[in-house]
């Protein structure tokens, strides 16, 4: 008999608490060597247990407009290495552009530059340089999103040749050109010669970004929609990067709550009584062959 093979060790772990808070759907988390954007609620396994609160539920139910709705725990971790139920959340990696640890410095010493790669250049999670060499990467800190909540990838190549023709395979590079890390001393750089100030990103009216394409990536690769907002620049590890919508209620205990229900079974226990004596009456009519009738070892009436 075959041995049930133990779960894949997760790439990270957060707290319940924290899923409902500052780590929900849609949110940003670096984990130990992955940085990533959490699934929805479909992409979601083995949820917890059911939530029980009436108040909430309702509210919920007229704000969302949802006839159905039940309310349950984030999905708990199981401590089992051998089990094989499968649980927890999906989270997407996200961004996927990087950059280079291995810093340069270029001519006259104040300009340090990391090359910019993709994901796809990437060869076990490092990028080959023309040497042969593996390098480690880092995922780049900067992101586009819009005012309707729509996040995705900076296209760096049509960001730094602006109205130009972007080259057939460009080499990008990130340069900065100071100590202090401002916007404005972070610059993308292209080896045909065309560069571009990070800070140019931040003026909205130049649409330096471009127009928003509705992607919605903790939903999936093919989850976008229309949007024609012209897109912000983000830094991923920003406080105002994400902020979830919660709802709360007081949650109002009912003394009489276990008394109802054994009130309810109670009464459910008289209806079908009730129900069984009616129909031995209409099958057996108050003289007929099911009809009871009280004698002094059976003490019910006749039932009719």
């Amino acid at each position: 008999m075959s041995t049930p093979r133990a779960k894949k060790r997760p790439h990270g772990q957060i707290r319940r608490s924290q899923v409902v808070t500052i780590f929900g759907p849609g949110s940003l988390l670096d984990l130990p060597n992955h940085s990533a954007i959490v699934g929805g609620l479909d992409h979601w396994f083995n949820t917890g247990e059911e939530v029980h609160e009436p108040r909430l539920i309702e509210k919920l139910r007229r704000v969302l407009n949802t006839p159905l709705l039940t309310l349950h725990a984030p999905p708990p971790d199981i401590e089992d290495p051998t089990g094989t139920t499968r649980t927890g959340i999906t989270a997407w990696q996200f961004p996927e552009w990087f950059i280079t640890q291995d810093a340069r410095t270029l001519a006259g010493g104040t300009t340090r530059t990391r090359r910019l790669v993709h994901r796809q250049a990437l060869t076990k999670s490092r990028f080959v340089d023309e040497d042969r060499r593996p390098q480690p990467v880092v995922p780049i800190r900067f992101v586009r999103a819009c005012i309707r909540g729509h996040i995705g990838d900076i296209n760096w190549r049509h960001f730094v040749h602006t109205e130009d023709k972007p080259c057939v395979v460009p080499t990008l590079w990130l340069d900065e050109r100071g100590t202090s890390g401002d916007l404005s001393e972070v610059w993308v750089r292209c080896e045909c010669g065309q560069n571009r100030q990070i800070a140019d990103a931040t003026k909205t009216e130049r649409r330096a970004l471009g127009t928003c394409d509705g992607a919605r990536p903790w939903l999936g690769k093919y989850a976008g929609e229309d949007c024609d907002q012209p897109n912000r620049l983000l830094v991923r590890t920003a406080s105002n990067a994400y902020f979830s919508q919660t709802m709360s209620v007081i949650s109002l205990p009912d003394k009489d709550e276990e008394l109802g229900l054994k009130q309810a079974r109670c009464w459910a226990g008289i209806l079908s009584q009730r129900l069984l004596a009616r129909v031995r009456t209409t099958i057996g009519g108050p003289c007929g062959p099911n009809s009871t009738r009280s004698d002094s070892r059976h003490r019910h009436p006749l039932i009719c």
